[in-house]
């Protein structure tokens, strides 16, 4: 295989080979950014082995950070040189099908089903479906705005551009923000109904997010209302 593509193999085993490889241990990573090069390293490592005839070798592997790489601390041949032992007081757990369709249909909706049901349903495009569905929380309040407005483009195109904007300036939580999906749901509103334009709506939902006061309010006090009528 391509040395290309032995970074992102996330399997080492041949192709249609239903036995699992040799497992290997990796050790001494203090970040998450070392765990992901130390995984890339040892995929790449044991691909080359493998396609080269060589022996996987089963052994605890010492991650260097200095020089991004693993070198053998130990060989473990065998489960007895690991100390596993059953668990006494551990009973074996039997899961009917039933029982586990009964947890099935409690579970909330998970991230990459969110993520789908965004692209088939609301006819999102696949980058704009992934930033939303990414958070709960964004996910949540994009989908309060969207079906208020009946827009999920235009909702869409708010939450991603304005609203993640605050986040980012406010560094908080979209929870703690003060431009609240119905408040956010006023501003588009008068947008599309040509109350003020869309660059005077982002100044809005700043301002409202600034006092917590509500979009119809600001947009009176500081006459905001543009003349859409040409005579």
């Amino acid at each position: 295989r391509p040395s290309s593509e032995r970074h992102r193999s996330p399997v080492v085993r041949p192709v249609d080979q239903k036995e699992l490889g040799t497992r290997t241990e990796l050790k001494n990573m203090n970040a998450i950014s070392s765990v992901e090069k130390a995984i890339e390293y040892e995929i790449a490592r044991q691909i080359e082995v493998v396609t080269e005839g060589g022996t996987i070798y089963q052994q605890t592997l010492l991650w260097d950070a200095d020089r991004n790489v693993a070198e053998a601390m130990r060989s473990k041949e065998y489960s007895h040189d690991y100390r596993y032992f059953p668990e006494p007081d551990l009973v074996p757990v039997v899961m009917s099908p039933e029982d586990i369709e009964e947890i099935r249909k409690t579970m909330p909706e998970l991230p990459a089903q969110k993520l789908e049901r965004f692209i088939t349903e609301l006819k999102l495009p696949e980058y704009d479906a992934k930033v939303l569905s990414e958070d709960i929380g964004i996910a949540e309040y994009f989908e309060k705005v969207a079906s208020e407005i009946g827009d999920s483009k235009e909702a869409g195109n708010w939450v991603m551009g304005e609203v993640l904007r605050l986040l980012k300036e406010k560094q908080t939580d979209i929870s703690e923000l003060k431009i609240t999906p119905e408040k956010l749901v006023n501003i588009i509103k008068f947008v599309k109904d040509g109350t003020i334009s869309r660059n005077i709506g982002k100044k809005v939902l700043k301002q409202v997010d600034d006092s917590g006061e509500m979009p119809e309010a600001i947009i009176e006090k500081e006459g905001l209302v543009q003349i859409s009528d040409t005579s």
